[in-house]
């Protein structure tokens, strides 16, 4: 049964079984739900339908205060309560419901879309939470000609496709690359502003060397305070780029030599330990539930943003409407945030793939990413399209069917809405969005050319700060996922797939979210074994004061009117198997 479908008996006897409800409010509970169920119709809780029992507290506590002071008439009618048995029965009720939402038992009741009048503005630059500290500017700039060509030279060595000198796993994408170029940029920097070297003088091999490698990253350490990623990436960046002079290196002795220096950084990093995480991923986390949400409100054409557009511009977007919205960019771009946000919270992408996603508008059942098959759209990943191109030995390979909640919104973005920004290339541009044997990028910027990584990331930082207050990164929406759907599940395989990494990978970066389980069942039995009342009655064999007094009330009474042995015998077996 899924979520959607526990009925009022399914929740409780849920919460029951992850020991959620302490033993002293389990009798009142019990008698709440059944008074609640009679309040909405139904004889039991087991026949009361989320639909019924699942509303907003407004909505439900106003439903309790009118039929529980009997106004309901008809069979299930609730006898009349009380003020402070009103109140408990509300109590107790919301006490089940928030319980059960929490525990992902159930999910949020589903509420109306924000205004866009009462949404945040988006400032030009959004401020960010960055618990990192600020280090102030010391990048090489300009370049000098020599650096900047052993620089390219190391950059088409790294990216080409085929290069038999190099090890599979020095290959780099140039988004990849980019990184690489940027630290070595902020090392030369670094001994240009703060070692006084002379920029002319400065070569890769120079940045290899360990007394400047190690005295950059210990520099870049002493800034932040403490052993950060950032560090840790750019002293394995040092590295890869130590490799690669051993290996293009021709001179014997000179290969040996820079080896040596690549050891010496190895051994450099093993001192360093594990890097200290400086962001805080609890000031940015939103959930997969508000993230829909986001995606929802930012359509520009649902109820409740055409509510607050003036009838001129309603009137206007009507008619517009059927000749495909020619002007309308804006709404274009906010349709293009919607299906983004939407399309992942679904299906994990990375960025990367939501930039490079490829298809044929001409022939669809052709495209090489997005595609259709048997009438259904379909995506699909494949090789060097993945962070992780091979594994075990194989071509990885990920395909997933195109959502079926989102699939309208997808055919109504590539028939109406994209060909609007398309619509605005320059004059006279074949289009940059293009690319060869008929594919072309299925999703495009406001002016029709292919997304940059900047601006998916502020497509969703502007979506989901204006509708939340936070900012949030594509990326930060995969480890969402994850942790919700792996909380949820304890299922690491699947986990892996939709996120399209190894197994092994997602067990190391989620293996704790058991740990905290495992703490919390502790933490529970504790509670339990601390605060529940010791046992009485069978369970030790001694008999409670009460019983004992009921006994001898009833002895007195049976010699007071005479009765025989054998009917005193009889009253008090009776008692006793009630004990």
């Amino acid at each position: 049964m899924h979520t959607s479908d526990k009925t009022l008996q399914e929740v409780l006897d849920a919460l029951i079984e992850r020991q959620v409800i302490p033993h002293s409010r389990l009798g009142p509970i019990k008698t709440a739900l059944k008074q609640y169920a009679i309040i909405l119709g139904y004889s039991d809780p087991a026949l009361c339908p989320m639909t019924a029992y699942h509303l907003p507290a407004e909505t439900r506590n106003r439903l309790v205060e009118e039929r529980a002071q009997g106004s309901r008439r008809g069979k299930f009618a609730a006898s009349r309560l009380g003020p402070h048995a009103i109140r408990n029965l509300k109590n107790n009720v919301s006490y089940i419901i928030r319980s059960a939402i929490d525990r992902e038992v159930i999910g949020q009741v589903p509420g109306p879309l924000p205004s866009s009048k009462d949404c945040n503005k988006i400032p030009s630059r959004l401020i960010f939470r960055c618990e990192s500290v600020k280090s102030s500017k010391y990048i090489l700039d300009p370049v000098p000609h020599s650096l900047a060509q052993e620089i390219t030279n190391y950059e088409t060595w790294s990216t080409r496709i085929v290069n038999r000198d190099r090890p599979d796993n020095l290959r780099k994408r140039p988004v990849s690359f980019a990184n690489h170029r940027g630290t070595i940029l902020r090392a030369a920097g670094y001994l240009v502003k703060y070692s006084g070297l002379q920029p002319e003088s400065i070569s890769l091999s120079t940045l290899t060397e360990p007394e400047n490698a190690i005295n950059f990253i210990d520099w870049s350490i002493e800034q932040q305070g403490r052993f950060t990623a950032t560090a840790a990436e750019n002293i394995a960046r040092l590295i890869v780029l130590g490799k690669y002079l051993s290996i293009v290196e021709q001179s014997t002795e000179q290969r040996k030599a820079l080896e040596l220096r690549v050891d010496e950084l190895r051994r450099h990093r093993t001192t360093m330990g594990k890097p200290v995480k400086v962001a805080d991923k609890s000031k940015r986390w939103i959930s997969l539930r508000k993230l829909e949400s986001v995606g929802l409100s930012i359509y520009p054409l649902n109820a409740q943003r055409l509510s607050d557009l003036a009838s001129n511009t309603r009137r206007r977007l009507r008619r517009d409407k059927k000749d495909g919205f020619k002007k309308h960019q804006r709404y274009a771009y906010r349709v293009l945030q919607s299906i983004l946000v939407r399309l992942t919270i679904r299906l994990p992408l990375r960025q990367r793939n939501l930039r490079e996603m490829l298809w044929n508008p001409e022939i669809p059942e052709q495209g090489q990413n997005l595609y259709k098959r048997e009438g259904k759209w379909r995506i699909r990943f494949v090789g060097s399209e993945l962070k992780i191109s091979h594994v075990k030995g194989e071509v990885h390979r990920v395909e997933h069917e195109f959502p079926d909640e989102i699939v309208d919104l997808l055919e109504e973005w590539l028939s109406q809405w994209r060909p609007v920004l398309i619509s605005f290339r320059k004059h006279g541009r074949q289009g940059s969005e293009r690319a060869e044997s008929g594919q072309e990028f299925v999703f495009v910027n406001s002016v029709g050319d292919p997304l940059t990584s900047e601006q998916v990331t502020w497509a969703f930082e502007s979506a989901t700060y204006k509708f939340t207050g936070v900012a949030m990164n594509p990326h930060m929406i995969r480890t969402i996922w994850a942790t919700e759907y792996i909380k949820a599940t304890r299922n690491f395989i699947d986990a892996a797939y939709m996120l399209g990494d190894t197994v092994e990978t997602v067990l190391k970066s989620y293996a704790m979210l058991l740990d905290e389980d495992c703490e919390k069942r502790a933490k529970a039995w504790l509670s339990r074994t601390l605060k529940d009342d010791p046992p009485s009655g069978n369970g030790n064999g001694n008999i409670s004061n009460d019983k004992l007094v009921k006994m001898l009330s009833m002895l007195k009474a049976n010699l007071a009117e005479g009765n025989s042995d054998q009917q005193l015998l009889q009253s008090m077996k009776g008692l006793l198997s009630e004990h």
